[in-house]
């Protein structure tokens, strides 16, 4: 029950991730900030900018369909309590729970990038590294956590993938009129890795005297690190080669993006879309 309760607090904990990434939209409507041209390259700050590797740029962001503090805290006699108080019943806990939760999550971290006005053009170039992460979940896990006890659990519903990319750009900010910017930013990506976790068989049955369970599945990485072609190779860390010229040499997923944007200020500047 330890273990459990110490999986709910980290659960809880994920909330404050989505925090994190609302404060970051909220920039998308400040004048002074930079983080305005990631969201629609037609923006500019009033000022340059120079942003510093890991220090001027990190946003993380979360969504889900089942993480939120009305779902695993309750009210109980005037005070809070968790999901997994006895006050609280299987029944309503796993009410508020979907039959397959997910929950993604995104971090962009920038590495260094610049801003500056020429004339009446403002241009911005810059690098970064973005990672993807997606999970889904059984809502057998919860009831799980909640009733562990004589039964089974089908988990075969989980999955996990996880996707990073680097990339490298340059935009531009261009006004037409008084009441009008155009923005462009072309961007070139490299991909960094992909990994993916999945089951066909993922089951746990729970007896008065044994637990046994079932795991059939596969998972698959792919990265710029790993060397699955070397003979010596005995396990999954011998898969993995450090060494730069290898690193440089095995970038092989290669693409290319551009973000279109534009403002238009009406009514002197009173309306902006």
């Amino acid at each position: 029950m330890k273990k459990f309760a110490i999986l709910l607090v980290a659960m809880v904990a994920m909330l404050g991730v989505g925090t994190a990434s609302a404060q970051s939209r909220t920039s998308y409507f400040m004048e002074g900030s930079y983080f305005r041209t990631e969201m629609n390259p037609a923006l500019r700050p009033t000022r340059g900018y120079l942003a510093l590797p890991f220090v001027s740029g990190f946003n993380i962001s979360e969504t889900s369909n089942f993480l939120s503090v009305d779902n695993f805290v309750y009210q109980r006699d005037g005070g809070l309590v968790s999901a997994l108080h006895s006050s609280v019943s299987a029944e309503e806990f796993l009410s508020r729970m979907p039959e397959l939760g997910i929950v993604e999550l995104g971090t962009d971290v920038n590495l260094l990038s610049v801003g500056f006005y020429t004339g009446r053009a403002f241009w911005t170039f810059g690098a970064g590294i973005h990672m993807d992460m997606d999970m889904a979940m059984s809502k057998d896990l919860c009831r799980a956590l909640k009733t562990f006890g004589n039964g089974t659990y089908s988990l075969e519903q989980a999955t996990s993938n996880a996707t990073s990319y680097a990339d490298v750009y340059v935009g531009a900010s261009i006004p037409i009129g008084k009441h009008i910017n155009v923005g462009a930013k072309i961007k070139a990506l490299v991909g960094a890795c992909n990994i993916g976790v999945g089951f066909d068989r993922l089951s746990l049955n729970v007896g008065e005297e044994r637990i046994d369970g079932q795991i059939i599945g596969n998972w698959r990485a792919n990265a710029v690190m790993m060397d699955n072609s070397s003979p010596e190779a005995q396990g999954v860390m011998d898969m993995f080669n450090m060494n730069l010229g290898y690193l440089i040499n095995n970038f092989k997923s290669l693409g290319a993006a551009i973000d279109l944007g534009v403002e238009v200020r009406l009514f002197n500047e009173h309306l902006k879309v």
